[in-house]
């Protein structure tokens, strides 16, 4: 159970971490610490809302690509498919993932 979203961070070097905060029938919420990874491309079918809360990354879709930096938020609607590229080194998110009836 995470209490305080800075503590107890993980970083491991080859992949993403990801702490679910909660996980229930329509929205999910996890912590993701990265390390400068990129990630595989990701074909959700929930609906994502990702603070960056740590560090700058850039999330590459199809068609385009969104530069981040620590504070700001990016959605990301169903079925968009995308990847994490360029996380910083101490990259920490927090995602909102809500699945629409």
């Amino acid at each position: 159970m995470i209490d305080n979203i800075f503590d107890n961070i993980r970083h491991l070097l080859h992949e993403e971490v990801v702490d679910e905060i909660y996980s229930g029938e329509l929205v999910k919420v996890s912590r993701i610490s990265s390390m400068g990874q990129t990630t595989d491309w990701f074909d959700s079918e929930f609906k994502e809302v990702a603070v960056l809360l740590e560090g700058a990354a850039t999330i590459e879709f199809l068609n385009r690509s969104v530069g981040l930096k620590k504070g700001d938020i990016v959605i990301i609607n169903p079925h968009e498919i995308h990847r994490v590229i360029n996380t910083s080194p101490t990259g920490l998110w927090l995602a909102f993932y809500f699945k629409e009836k």
